[in-house]
């Protein structure tokens, strides 16, 4: 089938399929006589694992080494496999939401800050930079931050 007709059978974009391709997750089996990428009828099933793999968040180099490996594994395996990944990702979204938890309350602080700067005749920018500059410090590489104004 081509990458249109997987398209259609998954419903999800050509151009989400061809930046699969371009990750290794999905491999044509061939390509036709004009050039097209010709996919096996596995590609279905391997683009909907991907989808829901993604909608837990998932990350891509994961959904990968499971396709790879998930090829060689019988049913069993690859439920135990899916169950590792699953447990995993959860793992880390816990830790993430923690860290959300502590930016929460961490912004609360500097905007009681913000408050208290706002009703005070002096320049409470020092304090409030600070404070801001020491949530930033909290969070993990990869998640956004927050930049105090110079």
């Amino acid at each position: 089938m081509t990458i249109g007709e997987l398209a259609e059978h998954t419903g999800i974009a050509t151009r989400t399929l061809r930046y699969y391709e371009s990750l290794d997750l999905l491999i044509p089996v061939t390509r036709s006589v004009g050039n097209y990428r010709l996919y096996g009828e596995d590609a279905v099933r391997e683009a909907a694992i991907i989808q829901v793999l993604k909608q837990v968040n998932v990350p891509l180099d994961t959904i990968r080494t499971f396709l790879n490996v998930q090829k060689s594994l019988g049913a069993q395996e690859r439920g135990q496999a899916v169950s590792e990944i699953l447990d995993d990702t959860l793992k880390k979204t816990r830790q993430y939401l923690a860290q959300l938890t502590r930016l929460v309350s961490d912004l609360e602080s500097a905007l009681a800050i913000s408050h208290e700067c706002a009703r005070c005749p002096r320049s409470c920018d020092l304090p409030l930079q600070r404070e801001l500059h020491s949530v930033s410090q909290d969070l993990q590489p990869g998640y956004f931050h927050l930049k105090s104004k110079k």
